[in-house]
């Protein structure tokens, strides 16, 4: 249902700009009014969860976390910037047996906390140039952009017990779905699962931005682009006991999969938007 609302309102837009095309006069001063000009910075935000309410009879939830900012060098071209941010940190723990104490008595009920946490970082930057066309309400423009995209996922392990001479499979968490337990000689301490992986991408874009208010529109564009990623090292930190010395260790598992992608896209630009000129 989504997808068949965004393409209803695409091609109402389309319809839109082929009528203004073919009924083109010199705009009133209303509609310049309305319109942003040199010297006007734009604050945007993604439309779609606005959309979703009606598509899909959702409730309004913005959890984009993404800002976009452009400001109008003349009243017909602008630079943007486009910026993306999310850092998550989630973390489970689970109670295991504490093995010091069952030691001395295995009769012993005493706990401790095994922890797992999960840091997932992504940042994305990208700038571009757009002209536009037109001087009334509706407008469209085409432009050029470049971007650096970030990306990090791994986890920390952390152990309620001590691996030693004295206890060299410690009771721990092997599932940490269920809190299963079991003892291991040797346990992970970090997994780089997804080694950091740095971008880069390139593109041009067209589209159309219909002005509901003064200095207020909505937009919707499409692009063709390239980019291509290079991802950095995985590999898995442990710790285990070389006869009664503890040794943490490093093992590589991979370099990653280098992608790079050729092609269009719809949306180019932060789906369906909302732009706000001061």
């Amino acid at each position: 249902m989504k997808k068949s609302a965004i393409i209803i309102i695409f091609l109402i837009i389309a319809q839109i700009v082929g009528f203004s095309q073919e009924n083109r006069h010199e705009p009133s001063n209303a509609d310049k009014n309305m319109l942003p000009g040199f010297g006007d910075i734009g604050i945007g935000i993604n439309a779609e969860p606005i959309i979703n309410i009606f598509a899909d009879d959702q409730p309004l939830n913005f959890t984009d976390n993404t800002l976009y900012l452009r400001y109008f060098l003349t009243d017909d071209a602008a630079i943007r910037l486009y910026l993306g941010l999310r850092m998550n940190e989630t973390s489970k723990t689970f109670y295991v047996r504490d093995d010091e104490a069952f030691i001395y008595d295995p009769l012993s009920n005493k706990q401790v906390k095994d922890r797992r946490t999960q840091f997932d970082n992504f940042y994305t930057a990208d700038a571009g140039y757009q002209y536009f066309i037109g001087d009334n309400r509706i407008r469209g423009f085409l432009g050029i952009g470049a971007g650096y995209h970030y990306f990090k996922n791994y986890y920390l392990y952390e152990y309620g017990n001590i691996m030693n001479d004295m206890n060299d499979a410690p009771t721990q968490v092997v599932n940490w779905d269920t809190g299963e337990t079991g003892n291991l000689t040797e346990r992970t301490l970090k997994n780089f699962e997804d080694a950091a992986t740095h971008g880069v991408s390139a593109g041009l874009f067209t589209g159309a931005e219909y002005y509901i208010l003064p200095k207020f529109c909505i937009g919707l564009e499409i692009g063709f682009a390239y980019a291509v990623s290079f991802p950095g090292q995985e590999y898995t930190e442990y710790e285990t006991m070389v006869g009664t010395e503890h040794v943490e260790m490093t093992e590589v598992e991979a370099l990653g999969d280098r992608w790079q992608n050729i092609g269009t896209s719809v949306p180019y630009y932060g789906k369906f938007y909302l732009f706000f000129h001061f």
